[in-house]
């Protein structure tokens, strides 16, 4: 892959002088290379094996995508499975962003970012009365990941990509704190919102199955959606699916779509958990808790599986008192471990901010079938 080249016209800089003055986070103190020198000389042989094996899928051009809050903003960030070359996507005076997802393909990336209230209403006129508009309303952006200007395509966030990455699929805000899923259709530049009795309300993090067949909505209990031929709405008929599990958030599909990954959290003090289960959307299933190795009261969030399902990244932290896990702002750092065992685990970020929401790509992957 490219190195990001960010070429940005007059106009765009002016822009991005609003998106930088947006509310900031207090800025990380990452460990110098001294302090990561002695911290890697600490690791077991186990743990020496296991960046090699990662230092091997480096060379064939895998990253991991993900947004941290380095400089005090979220921004979108790139690195080698590894953790080497940490390079930052949307650099200032470009939007932060959140939830970075790339296409299968590795031509965009699309995210979830602030914008000016002039750009959001060039999306959504203050006549529209299905989308809620505020200062801290955020539009979905998708950029070319070999450089260029972030283009806003729909006011929402948690974009992600469809299989074909001819379509996004994200979360809005509606009057009276409601949210609702819709599917942006890139090449037709129209909206599909998702009205279906079986969602969840309030939703939140959708995502499209790799075979573009379902749509899987967290929320109160979660909804499974068979989606249509277009993908862009409900199947003809379509009803709620058996629940296999009580889900949390942040699910996640390994690429084979043999297994689903997701967090439960408490919203306090005893942090969030990641689950797994195999995936089956007509029976329910058994449902294994990760055995990571820390204390049951850390957080543990933001899971993604390896292309290959081999391996397994998250996001670790102590709690904070007072602090709900959810909102922590500081020292997430991404781990990966050997899925399912989990028996060694190694951190790849340095950094002290709030590393979240990784994605683990790989170059040529190819859906389980297009839709």
């Amino acid at each position: 892959m490219k190195m990001l080249k960010i070429i940005m016209p007059a106009a765009a800089l002016l822009v991005g002088a609003a998106w930088a003055g947006a509310a900031e986070s207090p800025k990380p103190v990452p460990l110098t290379p001294d302090e990561i020198k002695t911290e890697l000389a600490k690791e077991t042989p186990e743990q020496k094996k296991l960046r090699g094996e990662l230092a091997e899928l480096t060379k064939t051009g895998q990253k991991i995508y993900f947004n941290a809050n380095c400089d005090g903003t979220h921004r979108i960030y790139s690195m080698n499975p590894d953790g080497s070359n940490v390079t930052c996507l949307t650099p200032a005076p470009l939007p932060g962003g959140e939830h970075p997802n790339a296409s299968l393909d590795g031509t965009r990336i699309t995210f979830g970012g602030p914008a000016p209230m002039n750009l959001i209403l060039d999306l959504v006129p203050r006549t529209d009365r299905e989308h809620m508009i505020s200062d801290k309303t955020q539009v979905v952006y998708v950029m070319p990941l070999t450089g260029g200007n972030p283009e806003p395509v729909a006011v929402g966030g948690s974009p992600r990509f469809s299989p074909d990455g001819k379509k996004v699929v994200y979360l809005y805000s509606m009057p009276r704190r409601h949210k609702r899923v819709a599917i942006y259709d890139l090449e037709n530049k129209k909206e599909h919102p998702i009205i279906w009795r079986g969602l969840p309300n309030p939703g939140c993090y959708p995502v499209i199955s790799p075979d573009g067949k379902y749509l899987y909505v967290c929320g109160r209990g979660g909804a499974l959606l068979e989606l249509n031929a277009e993908g862009t709405g409900p199947a003809e008929g379509a009803k709620p699916l058996t629940q296999p599990f009580k889900i949390g958030c942040n699910v996640e599909w390994s690429r084979d779509m043999k297994w689903l990954t997701w967090v439960v959290d408490t919203h306090g003090d005893a942090g969030g958990c990641l689950k797994y289960a195999p995936f089956d959307p007509h029976k329910k299933v058994s449902v294994t808790r990760m055995d990571l190795g820390w204390e049951k009261n850390t957080i543990n969030y933001f899971p993604d599986f390896s292309p290959d399902e081999k391996y397994y990244i998250y996001a670790h932290a102590d709690p904070v008192g007072g602090t709900n896990s959810w909102q922590l702002q500081s020292r997430q750092e991404l781990y990966i471990t050997r899925f399912p065992k989990c028996e060694t685990t190694v951190r790849v970020t340095w950094n002290g901010a709030a590393n979240m929401h990784p994605q683990w790509w790989a170059p040529a992957q190819t859906a389980v079938s297009e839709k």
